[in-house]
């Protein structure tokens, strides 16, 4: 059964999509949640296991708001545990609490009247780095930890932290079968620094610290004179002191990116920061073991121009809305339709295999079982009395679009463009997207939803 690891999971990611979708959000709409919602239902589907950092399940935005929902919360976790197969799993640090809240961490996930204010987000910041010896003196106790961050904040903040603290105590309720813990070898070089010094395995083939210093770093002051050319360099230079560096801080180069951008508005700073947030994303995924689902930034037209054969099965657009709304008792009735649960796990089954044969024959197989699943849920969804949700969803229907998918780039995807899945065969090979010239035999990756569109992107090379 093959593990999962999803950019979309980031919790920078998932506070940026809530800012961009929250400005309409009412007790009866949150696009937001549906489309997480709809995105993770998918992956669960289609995929094996959707895995999950201790970081992006405590201190990410839909998580958090799963949570408030005690019915659906609830049986989120029971399809998790009895499904058969592990749909869900939470790396979990063994000393989560000291690293994620005993620290100067800046949680994306903190309660605001206005998204994109900052004071509530600074201050819990500086009261974990103020107090950072006398949190790791609680022993993990969360109420512990909540009297003294009240005790030590500004009383306009107390409501927020209440609602804080009841989404943290909620998540903190994980069924064991849904934790893995692991620690970090400390007296070896961290993940994140490994990749910083691999190679990539697509041309250039150069390292990686070496192609960001030459695609991004040399250019970051073009075209600026005088002061603010000043200020961008010194940015420049302490980006690469990061990268250099035995622990690269991903909040110390957003901030640096954040403040170049506001000197002077150039794609290239964000255009870094996705792909640092890709190199990191891939740490993460190879320090837990599995495969990684991100962005790739690539259109159809890039992919097909690599002769890699591009096969689009869409669903329905009607499934999206479906998927979404169900509650999760309801899905869970979904997963558990014999035929459906049959499909799934043949292709799984297939899939993997491929993967291990390199045969064509094996990636025939598994495309073909993939395809029934697919036309299986049409023909359900052909079924399926949409009506309900068409007042909702009406500027959707038009247009087609509706986000469930994306990975960790910050930029919206059109409508042709789609998210793949990256695999990551080893440390040392590190590949941004998988269409080139030399594409092996072995190449069949099962897409993400796109963001933006209604289809599932098969890329194959049979």
């Amino acid at each position: 059964m093959y593990r999962w690891f999803s950019g979309k999971y980031d919790t920078v990611k998932q506070k940026q999509v809530s800012i961009e979708h929250d400005i309409n959000r009412s007790p009866t709409r949150d696009d937001m949640f549906r489309m997480y919602t709809a995105s993770l239902r998918l992956e669960m589907l289609f995929y094996g296991m959707v895995v999950v950092t201790d970081s992006q399940w405590y201190d990410g935005r839909y998580f958090a708001r799963l949570s408030e929902h005690d019915e659906d919360f609830f049986y989120f976790k029971k399809l998790t545990i009895n499904y058969g197969t592990p749909l869900f799993q939470i790396r979990r640090d063994i000393n989560f609490f000291n690293r994620i809240f005993a620290k100067a961490f800046e949680f994306s996930s903190l309660p605001d009247d206005d998204p994109r204010s900052t004071s509530l987000v600074s201050s819990v910041k500086e009261f974990g780095a103020r107090n950072s010896n006398e949190i790791e003196l609680l022993g993990g106790s969360f109420p512990k930890y909540f009297e003294l961050l009240r005790d030590s904040i500004d009383n306009q903040f107390r409501p927020k932290i209440d609602v804080f603290e009841e989404h943290i105590s909620h998540l903190n309720i994980i069924p064991p079968t849904l934790l893995s813990n692991w620690s970090v070898d400390r007296t070896k070089p961290s993940m994140v620094w490994r990749v910083f010094n691999g190679t990539l395995k697509d041309p250039p083939h150069e390292a990686v610290i070496a192609y960001i210093e030459k695609t991004y770093l040399n250019h970051w002051s073009d075209d600026t004179t005088g002061g603010i050319k000043i200020g961008l360099d010194i940015n420049s230079q302490k980006i690469k002191a990061q990268i250099l560096s035995l622990a690269p801080n991903r909040t110390l180069i957003k901030g640096l990116v954040d403040d170049s951008n506001s000197k002077n508005k150039n794609s290239i700073y964000d255009e870094l920061f996705d792909y640092i947030t890709f190199l990191f994303n891939t740490a993460f995924a190879l320090q837990h073991e599995c495969d990684l689902c991100d962005v790739a930034d690539i259109s159809v037209l890039l992919a097909s121009d690599k002769e890699v054969n591009i096969k689009t099965m869409d669903l329905p657009i009607e499934f999206y809305y479906c998927i979404s709304n169900l509650s999760w008792r309801e899905f869970e009735y979904f997963m558990n339709i014999p035929k459906i649960k049959q499909h799934r796990k043949s292709w799984l089954k297939l899939y993997k295999l491929s993967q291990l044969t390199n045969s064509s024959t094996d990636r025939k197989r598994a495309f073909d079982e993939l395809n029934k699943l697919i036309l299986y849920i049409q023909t359900l969804v052909g079924k399926t009395e949409v009506e309900p949700y068409q007042d909702e969803f009406s500027f959707n229907v038009e247009t087609g679009n509706i986000l469930v998918g994306g990975g960790s780039s910050l930029k919206e995807t059109s409508d042709n463009e789609s998210c793949y899945l990256l695999v990551i065969p080893g440390v040392d090979e590190i590949m941004r997207c998988r269409f080139s010239e030399s594409q092996e035999a072995a190449d069949f990756h099962l897409g993400t939803i796109g963001a933006k569109s209604n289809s599932i992107v098969i890329a194959k090379n049979i």
